[in-house]
């Protein structure tokens, strides 16, 4: 697997083919860093120390994957996974010896990296409502409507009291999803952000029909509910501190 951006990716994979380098099924090579934060203030940005946080919490570094960092940064140097894009054969070659290598030490990852401090954006935007407060929000103008429906209240007031409010919350939360997608893309969370998009899709669907057939809320609630929990791991796996909803 190579993370980074598409004049990287085929880079690297033109560089492996030609040496014929072996075992990188079993890899994860990351750009360093891996692209310039143009909605903020142009810092480049540095995701590895969140692929190497996330594959550690589940247990897969060197069980079987070694994930590098490949770049030029030189505060990087030292680590033992951090290969320096220099010469093109050395460069390989580098690749090479750590995939042979038994047992790559992972015991030291930065602590700071830009791309942890966007991950904590995503997670409470500016100043704005934060990513759980909003998927908690959902859930609650949608279990209330629902109540509020089998107890035989007007599906008209009920869509203007409870699914509209939703609705803005679901707005919200696309917002932030596209806002964001710049550097989702790069970051180890496949299933997490694929909950997500589950959940909007399935939000969205609800409330175009509202009625009560079906399981709504194991049907709509439960996932979004599955979302919102994957979202408090990865904040526990990241080290993203939980401030107060809004």
């Amino acid at each position: 697997m190579i993370v980074g951006e598409k004049e990287f990716v085929e880079a690297i994979l033109a560089g492996v083919a030609d040496l014929e380098v072996q075992g990188t099924d079993e890899a994860v090579l990351i750009q360093s860093p891996v692209m310039m934060d143009e909605a903020g203030d142009g810092d480049f940005v540095e995701v590895f120390p969140l692929w190497l946080e996330y594959y550690g919490f589940r247990g897969w570094l060197n069980r079987p994957w070694k994930v590098m960092a490949l770049g030029v940064e030189d505060e990087f140097r030292r680590l033992p996974y951090y290969v320096t894009l220099c010469l093109e054969g050395n460069t390989f070659e580098q690749i090479d010896r750590l995939l042979n290598t038994e047992k790559i030490d992972y015991s030291e990852i930065p602590d700071k990296c830009s791309g942890r401090d966007m991950v904590a954006s995503f997670f409470y935007g500016h100043g704005s409502a934060n990513i759980r407060g909003i998927l908690g929000k959902i859930v609650y103008y949608i279990k209330t409507g629902i109540i509020q429906l089998r107890d035989g209240d007007d599906l008209g007031d009920v869509s203007e009291h409870f699914f509209s409010k939703a609705e803005e919350q679901l707005e919200k939360l696309k917002s932030r999803m596209v806002r964001y997608q710049g550097i989702l893309e790069f970051l180890p969370w496949k299933d997490e952000i694929g909950a997500i998009d589950l959940a909007i899709n399935i939000v969205d669907a609800f409330l175009r029909e509202p009625g009560l057939g079906g399981e709504p809320e194991k049907d709509v609630v439960e996932p979004v509910e599955r979302s919102f929990d994957g979202l408090l791991e990865l904040m526990k796996v990241h080290h993203i501190p939980e401030r107060d909803e809004t």
